[in-house]
Order: structure tokens, then sequence, then C-alpha cells
């Protein structure tokens, strides 16, 4: 089996485990969250606000994660916005830090699932940026 088929079950298996249950909990959080306020009659003021800032938040988190993905499983490597990318691994981060530590009184075994696509990001964006240097090292003329 060539190395690139091993690398990329590994990534998948890496995005199946650290990117997609976030993704789907944020999902189903987004469309209980928002279908809920138009029938409650006394919404707090602030709650509107707060969801919208978390779910930006969570988007930017969840689509820097599977962008990284995307880029760590493609042929041919190449990280053309990789300041974003980093952001994006640190929000990510920092993000499932704040989730994690806020239900920790309630499960305190949540930190492993809200700290998944944070370190799965990053491992694929090392991954990444290591085959774009490669890459780049082995085309001619670059």
């Amino acid at each position: 089996m060539d190395s690139i088929i091993k690398l990329r079950i590994g990534l998948i298996i890496g995005a199946l485990f650290g990117l997609l249950p976030i993704t789907v909990l944020f999902s189903v959080t987004l469309v209980a969250i928002f279908i809920h306020p138009p029938f409650v009659p006394e919404v707090p003021s602030r709650t509107i606000p707060f969801t919208l800032i978390a779910s930006a938040i969570s988007m930017f988190g969840i689509w820097s994660g599977w962008k990284i993905f995307s880029i760590a499983i493609s042929s041919t490597p190449a990280l053309k916005n990789k300041p974003l990318l980093v952001v994006g691994v640190i929000v990510t981060t920092l993000w499932g830090l704040t989730i994690a530590a806020s239900f920790k009184a309630f499960i305190p075994q949540i930190y492993c699932f809200f700290l998944t696509p944070g370190i799965t990001s990053t491992v694929m964006l090392v991954i990444a940026c290591k085959r774009a240097a490669l890459t780049a090292n082995e085309i001619p003329g670059r």
C-alpha cells in the first residue's frame, strides 16, 4: 500500500473521530437554539447576540478544521492562507477549552470531547505543512 494512501486513511480516521462529532453536535445545537426563541414568549435580551457570537466562533473553528483536513488529504497540499489556518487552530483550541471549562462541573470527562477538534486540526496542519514543504522541494523551479 502506498504511503499516501496510508496517510489519507489515518487523516480520514482522525477527521471521523476529531471533527465529525463536534460538527454534528454543532449542527443539532444550532437548529435547537434557533428554532426555540420564536416560540418562547420571553427570551432574555442577551440570548440572541450571545448565541450569534458563539455560533460564529464555532463555525470558524469547524470550517478551519475541515479546511485543514481537505488541504492535508490533497495529493499536493498548498497552504495559501497559512496565517488564517493557524488562527483557526488557535481559536478552535481556545474555544474548546472555554466550552469544556464551562461544562466541567456537570460532566468532568468533557475535556476530551471539546478539545479533539483543536488537537486534530493541529496535527493535520503540521502534516499539511510538512507535505507542502516536501512538495515544494521536489518540484523544480520553485
